[in-house]
């Protein structure tokens, strides 16, 4: 096995599927019909960028036949976008699992450096390089079904053929690591490690609320709507057609989150239990880990191991977890 060097910001099944179709493509495709720039589009002051599919660094077959989008693409666009007077915002639309790592980077820093108002929006999917890109917009709204993060760097490998022989200058011996033992699969991690941490630098960067520990914190994997917008990964939820109408992204609420990772995390547990056990009083069900037992006979009662007095009435505000109980019963017709 030989490092070639080829760095891709994209989940495996994506990346083992792009492998399948770039094979059965066929090779008849001119090169001078595979540059061949795209049309700016635009509607009501803003521009729409398309990103869409396996991102690389230049047009190529994949990119023709409609299964990727060329980086060199969307900085042309930009620079139009950015260049039209007409243009007052622009806005990128993704749709894509990410791809390979080379010009990521520079592109993304192009779109921090914009000088008009950008917006990322995502219906679909925004992973690994695609959400680098992202991150780089003023903002990032996203639809409740869409995809974001898969933050993290895959290395490609090919195998040696039997009859290869190869002699490696004496002072190189790291220019072809043998992947076969530890030693050399340590030199190639520590390439795709490298290249990883300048992406969660850069998303830090790119988006403050985003911090490295929450990167790491999701170890490479995925959120969906809602949750990535608690996460960090969006802004809000949304639409294209509300974004081209100037509306303003909407915040779910944390409620919306049912979650025990998340419900742990702002300490929602216990009260969570309390609520359960408080519900299965006198049938039988057996309270949470927040709540020991319930007791309501002769108007009082225990809850917790605390001990609190009943409220006459379902409306009558007593304070402290009588209170509580008269909410609960109006809430829950117990």
């Amino acid at each position: 096995m030989i490092f070639t060097e080829k760095a891709y910001g994209l989940p495996k099944e994506n990346l083992e599927s792009l492998f399948d179709i770039e094979a059965r493509l066929p090779r008849t495709v001119s090169e001078s019909s595979m540059i061949a720039p795209q049309a700016l589009k635009t509607e009501s002051a803003q521009a729409i960028i398309q990103v869409d599919g396996v991102l690389f660094p230049k047009s190529n077959i994949l990119t023709f036949f409609g299964f990727g989008t060329a980086l060199s693409d969307i900085q042309a666009l930009m620079t139009q976008a950015a260049s039209d007077p007409q243009v007052k915002k622009i806005v990128l639309n993704f749709s894509s699992p990410g791809g390979s790592v080379t010009g990521v980077n520079e592109l993304a820093n192009a779109i921090k450096a914009m000088n008009k108002p950008t917006v990322a929006y995502v219906s679909g999917m925004a992973a690994s390089a695609a959400y680098w890109l992202a991150a780089a917009c003023d903002e990032i709204v996203i639809d409740a079904t869409a995809t974001l993060g898969s933050i993290g760097v895959v290395g490609i490998y090919s195998a040696k053929s039997k009859r290869e022989i190869e002699i490696v200058s004496s002072n190189a011996p790291h220019k072809r690591p043998d992947l076969e033992t530890d030693a050399g699969r340590s030199v190639a991690q520590s390439h795709v490690d490298a290249l990883e941490s300048v992406f969660v630098s850069a998303l830090s960067q790119l988006r403050p609320s985003l911090s490295q520990d929450r990167i790491k914190a999701l170890g490479g994997d995925v959120r969906v709507g809602a949750n990535a917008v608690q996460a960090g990964l969006a802004d809000g939820l949304g639409s294209l057609q509300g974004i081209m109408q100037g509306q303003q992204a909407s915040k779910p609420a944390l409620s919306a989150l049912a979650d025990d990772e998340i419900q742990a995390a702002h300490g929602w547990k216990q009260a969570a239990d309390k609520v359960s056990a408080l519900r299965g009083g006198g049938n039988g069900v057996k309270p949470g880990n927040g709540a020991k037992s319930i007791k309501t006979a002769q108007g009082r009662g225990k809850l917790g191991g605390k001990e609190f007095k009943k409220p006459t009435q379902a409306g009558e505000s007593s304070g402290g977890w009588g209170g509580a109980i008269a909410k609960f019963k109006r809430d829950y017709g117990r």
